[in-house]
């Protein structure tokens, strides 16, 4: 994805325990942009979307969480993708509302995320 599209990492927690994971995983090269937040909000994410000039109907979340990574993000305009992780803690557990159904989407794995994207692309050029 990050040939096609500018990709950026939300992650939540220590800063410099966040930025020495990144580093020794490989990745980091891979991200146009790095946040680092102490809390994943409605709130923060528009504010890392401002201030990155994103108009958050441009904006994809992918993440294992839905209260965290999804709800959010959805509910400030974006669009999100849930990929369960095989545990998770119980207080990250949420519904989706019935009116984020059309900017919601589940994969099991990220291996066909390359091919929803391009799909959403599409549909976006038709618009």
């Amino acid at each position: 994805l990050c040939s096609t599209c500018p990709l950026m990492l939300v992650t939540k927690g220590d800063l410099l325990h966040q930025r020495s994971k990144l580093e020794r995983s490989g990745l980091e090269e891979q991200f146009s942009v790095v946040e680092v937040v102490s809390h994943k909000t409605p709130r923060v994410y528009s504010n890392i979307l401002a201030r990155h000039g994103i108009d958050p109907v441009r904006f994809l979340m992918v993440g294992n969480s839905l209260r965290s990574d999804v709800l959010p993000v959805v509910e400030v305009g974006g669009w999100a993708v849930h990929v369960p992780a095989a545990i998770s803690w119980s207080h990250e557990h949420a519904e989706i509302p019935d009116v984020f159904r059309p900017r919601y989407f589940e994969l099991p794995t990220l291996t066909r995320l390359a091919e929803l994207v391009e799909r959403l692309n599409q549909n976006v050029s038709k618009a």
